[in-house]
């Protein structure tokens, strides 16, 4: 059925933004572009991770060290644990790597759809779906409705991530990349020092002393069973003091990276996506008023 010359008007105008899309689909900036910017993003995520990782094992193995307490003069002792009072900073660090680890495997996943969608499958598909269209134009016929669906899921599939990923990237130097940079610094010293203290109680040796004489070990025990009663206490002190002062700004570092990330790899993306899709089918279902 013919349509009248008013609407045939009117249908020029979608096919051609389908060649015009049609055409864009075929180039290879917007694959470049988009990949680039995933590639980026997971490297980050991966380098975050990474730091979590270290410093989740640094932490462990400072729970993991005891202080043996003993005194000579009694010939009596035993052992405490300081690292324990770290416990909960452990936990949190813990679950931080797992959520980095979460979010670099959704970077992966958007690489490999950016991979499939660059085939030469989905240009080929929306060139011939836009032929279609635009011959029904010119020859004045509605375009058939299932068309114009296979049409909207096309494009979502060939520019729906490529644009959602560069639309998070931009977002991401604006707003989030200096804060990144000052939090990964910050839980990057925060490794070292840890990796720093753990090598200290790892090199720490008690010191072996020979007594010369019965008389010589009592007098020798007495002085010192006040310093090794308190040193394990004096120990797991230092512990907590040299943590306690970071531990504060590294959870507040983990919490803004988890926003962040999350706000990258999924957040942006798909409110981006959902954004795409939604004025393709406002523009769509015009379309298919004029069809009918």
């Amino acid at each position: 059925m013919h349509t009248a010359p008013a609407s045939r008007a009117r249908m020029l105008a979608l096919p051609i933004a389908l060649i015009v899309l049609a055409v864009i689909a075929w180039l290879p900036l917007l694959d470049t572009l988009s990949a680039g910017y995933v590639d980026a993003g997971f490297k980050r995520s991966a380098t975050t991770f990474a730091v979590a990782r270290s410093l989740n094992a640094g932490i462990s193995f400072l729970q993991s060290t005891t202080v043996n307490v003993s005194i000579p003069l009694l010939g009596s002792g035993g052992s405490i644990a300081p690292g324990e009072l770290l416990d909960p900073l452990n936990d949190m660090v813990e679950d931080f790597s797992n959520i980095m680890l979460f979010i670099t495997a959704a970077f992966a996943l958007q690489k490999l759809l950016l991979v499939m969608g660059a085939s030469s499958l989905l240009p080929l598909l929306l060139s011939a779906g836009a032929a279609l269209v635009a011959a029904c134009a010119w020859q004045g016929w509605r375009v058939p409705r299932p068309l114009l669906s296979a049409l909207l899921v096309l494009l979502m599939a060939r520019f729906g991530l490529p644009l959602a990923a560069i639309g998070s990237d931009l977002a991401w130097s604006r707003f989030m990349q200096q804060d990144y940079s000052n939090a990964t610094q910050a839980l990057d010293r925060g490794a070292h020092q840890v990796d720093s203290l753990r090598s200290q109680m790892s090199a720490a040796k008690p010191a072996a002393e020979q007594e010369r004489s019965t008389f010589d070990r009592i007098m020798r025990g007495l002085h010192e069973a006040g310093e090794v009663l308190s040193s394990p206490l004096q120990s797991a002190k230092q512990l907590y003091e040299t943590l306690r002062s970071q531990a504060d700004q590294w959870v507040n570092h983990m919490i803004h990276l988890i926003v962040y990330f999350l706000m990258q790899a999924l957040l942006i993306p798909l409110l981006l996506f959902w954004a795409m899709a939604r004025t393709l089918r406002m523009a769509f279902a015009a379309a298919k008023a004029d069809a009918r």
